[in-house]
């Protein structure tokens, strides 16, 4: 519990960085974010495409990756 709690606040501020939030220096925001992804083993750059999905389709269900959800055969929105 503790340790997922830790990395959760970890994951947390990789993605304060992803969007610039944690430093004015985006040298530093880069960095910041790239080790802490790696830290919490999460491949950075797939995480930073589907990222920019979620938030093109933010508000949309159709669109937006995060909010897709599995929907019975022949359902369409």
């Amino acid at each position: 519990m503790c340790q997922g709690t830790f990395f959760f606040g970890l994951w947390t501020l990789g993605h304060e960085c992803g969007h610039l939030a944690f430093s004015p220096s985006k040298t530093i925001n880069y960095f910041v974010r790239f080790i802490i992804h790696s830290t919490v083993l999460t491949s950075y750059y797939s995480w930073r495409h589907s990222h920019i999905k979620h938030h093109i389709g933010l508000g949309d269900m159709a669109k937006d990756p995060v909010t897709k959800i599995a929907k019975p055969l022949g359902y369409q929105f």
